[in-house]
């Protein structure tokens, strides 16, 4: 089967696009452009009709699209075995010969597509254990660096956006892709981006049966009755969308707990969340990586974090392991099992109910393994009926973690936390 069919559609795609946004509220689309054959009068055709049917709820358009897969395609046949580096060097090339600044006034983003490995040929390098290595999540958002350096320098920076990213390439690896793990990988690559000034990242999907899809349609002819199914990666959306709730937009800080951004052997990562338009710590995103049988792990936030006093809420992304591809909770809630996109009470034994805890003097939170915790200090989000949290402001000094309280202590203090764009940083389907 080819891997470059021709899709034809009319006006009718625009109406469901537009009823998407209507009734979701704040859904805006990229739409993309080829370049394969620039001279394509569908080209200018598809923008103009875009443009007219959508309206403000067209964001951007992106104007040419994985340029490594043209020769396979009869396109650039000179470049046949075109690489990482071969696309490092497109990029560092248009920006340094004068393209960025000729075309300043026309671009809103620069965008990039890059995949921890490549499967498209049907073997990749990494199993399961890579995504659950946040150090690997750190040397991964790296790989752009110095055409990021280039965007924060130039006179009128873009935002930077990743417009395409899941676990691995050409539809993901059975076994990996399509596991809580991966999950727990996409919150922590997510996350990772802003740190080093992506302004948003867009998780993939694709047809029917894809590993990394978000969910998948019955299996019925298009448009068919059927329940849909609801995958892992979906659940990945929350605790990212509910921990960037912040109303002025999102700066993201590693941690860097117990040393996670270098060492492999470490389990735990974590993440502060701050508004963008203070120096308030807004959420705190915790990770255990570790596997069922690896235990909780307590995370010790001191009292600084909480300087007003009051209760916090805390949220968990919970399975019963890191294989697990349906059994996932997001605070005891849950699509497994269900066909109609409205979540039920989870009965799974790894669920873990949302949980209010006072922090006026400092706490601690019990994360298990594997699982993800969100910490709502700022107050819980709106969009979710579970019990708010009061509302608190924080300038905090420092997070603990330890494990089965038995490991001393490890003080992040504020000084060695790293600097990152104050760029608003959304998570967009």
């Amino acid at each position: 089967m080819s891997n470059d069919q021709p899709v034809n559609y009319g006006s009718q795609l625009f109406d469901v696009m537009n009823a998407v946004s209507d009734k979701v509220g704040g859904v805006e689309y990229l739409i993309g452009l080829s370049l394969r054959d620039p001279k394509s009068s569908n080209i200018p055709l598809l923008a103009g009709d875009a443009q007219k049917a959508l309206g403000d709820k067209l964001d951007a358009f992106l104007l040419g699209n994985e340029p490594d897969l043209y020769s396979r395609h009869g396109n650039r046949p000179n470049m046949a075995n075109y690489t990482v580096n071969d696309y490092i060097g497109d990029f560092a090339s248009v920006l340094q010969s004068g393209w960025f600044d000729q075309f300043d006034d026309h671009l809103k983003y620069i965008t990039l597509q890059h995949y921890p490995q490549d499967n498209c040929k049907g073997t990749h390098r990494f199993e399961l254990i890579y995504y659950l290595q946040h150090s690997n999540a750190v040397d991964l958002a790296q790989w752009q660096m110095n055409g990021i350096q280039v965007l924060k320098s130039s006179p009128n920076p873009k935002p930077l956006i990743m417009d395409e990213f899941s676990s691995a390439s050409c539809g993901g690896v059975p076994g990996i892709s399509d596991t809580f793990g991966a999950a727990m990988w996409s919150v922590d690559y997510a996350l990772q981006l802003a740190t080093v000034g992506y302004s948003a990242a867009y998780l993939h999907i694709r047809e029917r049966g894809i590993t990394y899809n978000l969910f998948d349609p019955p299996d019925a002819p298009a448009g068919g009755a059927g329940a849909w199914t609801t995958n892992p990666s979906f659940y990945a959306y929350f605790p990212i969308s509910e921990a960037l709730q912040a109303k002025s937009g999102s700066r993201v800080v590693d941690l860097n707990i117990q040393n996670s951004m270098k060492d492999v052997n470490q389990s735990v990562a974590g993440y502060a969340v701050y508004d963008a338009s203070s120096s308030n710590v807004h959420s705190v995103v915790l990770f255990n990586f570790a596997n069922a049988t690896g235990g909780s792990v307590e995370f010790s936030l001191p009292a600084s974090f909480f300087p007003s006093g009051g209760d916090i809420t805390v949220r968990y992304l919970t399975a019963p392991n890191v294989n697990e591809k349906t059994q996932i909770s997001w605070g005891n809630q849950t699509y497994a099992g269900v066909g109609d996109g409205l979540a039920v009470i989870s009965t799974a034994p790894s669920v873990v109910a949302d949980k209010v805890v006072s922090c006026s003097s400092g706490c601690n939170i019990q994360v298990p393994g594997p699982a993800i915790a969100v910490v709502f200090v700022g107050g819980t989000p709106t969009l979710d009926p579970a019990p708010s949290a009061s509302p608190s402001s924080t300038s905090p000094t420092g997070a603990t973690k330890t494990k089965n309280s038995a490991l001393p202590s490890l003080q992040i203090p504020l000084s060695s936390w790293v600097i990152v764009l104050t760029f608003l940083f959304t998570i967009l389907i």
